[in-house]
């Protein structure tokens, strides 16, 4: 031979099978070794075919390894021979698999036909290898079973050809992502199905009881003159309210003192050692917090301006102290209203007056009539408002950061917040507001 087929410094020489040119058929010794045709498109684009040689052949050292993989030409010579061992091992396995899943591997991929097809222009029985006019491809499918030898009495695999046309090949991937995704829908509805409702997370229930200042400390524009809450009366009516309150169940106690106040003063009170003290804070919120047996107290209050003083001066200079008095009026007689139950009725019926809806809306009209006051970018009433609100927000924030989920919070604080807490809880998602009149007592 004029050029052989050996392994020498990790490099392969081509190596001729055939005898002249002029014979169109290959000289092959008595036991070709078995070849498998592989994929139409990649024969097709590449035109190679891919043979594992099972036995040794002439020229070559004993011992199986792969031998030629190419294409055959015109003149019916193999050319194109690969440069990689590692190629060859790669082809030997991949023959390995289409070998055990042939038929599986027909109907996934659509690469194989029906057994014993052929191509139209092959006849019945296909052309052998030395087809007239050498130009018939070597492992074109054309090949007749007769060159298809069976080693060690393997059964041998005839060579087809697919005959799906493009179209036929696109519905059927259409039709498979379709299935396939029917699947994962119905698989996830499925999932979503055992996974069960989604977790309901129980509302904040807060309840916030506005009262009057019942240590009469004179801070604000108009007060409810009370009297000495720490006479027996007195006390017995607190321990009603406190009573009904408690049939809430609350969690969570909030009064109108600054956080480290109530902290000092509350360990005192269960102790003993706070001196006795008329403010609501002690003698509704402590109170109740004991009989709940709670072991903390939050004081959420915030202090904050009023700046009452250029709302007067402006509507002095501009002739509207009228409109200013006339709000003013009104809240002194609502205090008065509520001197009056005192006069003549328990702590608890003045409380469920003041806790009243209508009465608490009423109570913020005045801050919304000082918006009156004010033109063009000099806005007291404005100021003063925004003070007002800026100083209750910092108060509900307070409220809302202490809460958790699922907790019943009672708040005690003057009546002249109620209005804008009571709007904060009930606007805030997560929170449930809940009427004082229906736990006061009657």
């Amino acid at each position: 031979m004029k050029e052989s087929d050996t392994w020498a410094n990790g490099r392969r020489r081509n190596l001729s099978l055939h005898g002249p040119a002029s014979n169109p058929r290959p000289n092959l010794p008595s036991k070709f070794p078995w070849c498998r045709e592989f994929r139409r498109e990649f024969q097709k684009k590449w035109g190679l075919a891919r043979c594992v040689f099972r036995r040794s052949c002439p020229g070559r050292s004993p011992g199986p390894r792969p031998l030629l993989c190419g294409h055959a030409g015109e003149d019916g010579r193999i050319k194109g021979a690969n440069r990689s061992r590692r190629k060859h091992r790669l082809l030997r396995r991949r023959h390995k698999n289409v070998q055990k899943n042939s038929l599986l591997q027909g109907i996934s991929q659509g690469i194989f036909g029906k057994k014993g097809a052929r191509d139209q222009s092959c006849g019945a029985t296909g052309l052998p290898l030395h087809a007239p006019g050498g130009k018939q491809d070597l492992f074109s499918g054309c090949a007749g079973p007769e060159w298809l030898h069976k080693p060690n009495g393997m059964r041998s695999i005839e060579p087809v050809r697919d005959t799906k046309t493009r179209f036929e090949q696109e519905v059927s991937m259409r039709l498979s992502a379709f299935i396939g995704s029917v699947a994962l829908l119905a698989w996830a509805t499925i999932a979503v199905a055992h996974a069960g409702p989604p977790v309901q997370v129980p509302p904040v229930q807060v309840m916030v009881v506005g009262t009057y200042h019942m240590s009469n400390p004179n801070r604000d524009m108009h007060d409810v003159q009370s009297d000495d809450v720490l006479a027996p009366k007195r006390q017995a009516e607190i321990a009603q309210i406190v009573e009904g309150i408690a049939r809430f169940r609350p969690t969570v106690i909030d009064v109108e003192w600054p956080s480290d106040v109530v902290n000092k003063r509350y360990k005192a009170y269960l102790s003993g050692a706070l001196a006795p003290s008329r403010d609501e804070s002690v003698q509704l919120g402590f109170r109740l917090a004991k009989t709940m047996h709670l072991s903390h107290v939050n004081g959420i209050d915030v202090d904050g301006e009023f700046p009452c003083e250029p709302v007067e001066a402006y509507a002095k200079k501009h002739g509207t102290m009228p409109l200013l008095k006339a709000a003013d009026d009104k809240i002194a007689g609502e205090v008065s209203q509520i001197d009056a139950i005192l006069a003549r009725g328990s702590i608890g019926d003045a409380l469920r007056q003041i806790n009243d809806a209508g009465f608490a809306s009423h109570d913020n009209d005045f801050y919304r009539t000082t918006l009156k006051i004010g033109g063009g970018t000099n806005q007291p009433g404005a100021d003063l408002l925004a003070a007002w609100y800026k100083r209750n927000f910092y108060i509900c924030a307070n409220l809302l950061q202490t809460a958790l989920p699922g907790d019943r919070v009672v708040v005690f604080y003057g009546s002249g917040h109620l209005f804008l807490l009571r709007q904060c809880v009930s606007e805030t998602p997560g929170f449930k507001f809940v009427e004082t009149n229906d736990y006061l007592p009657r």
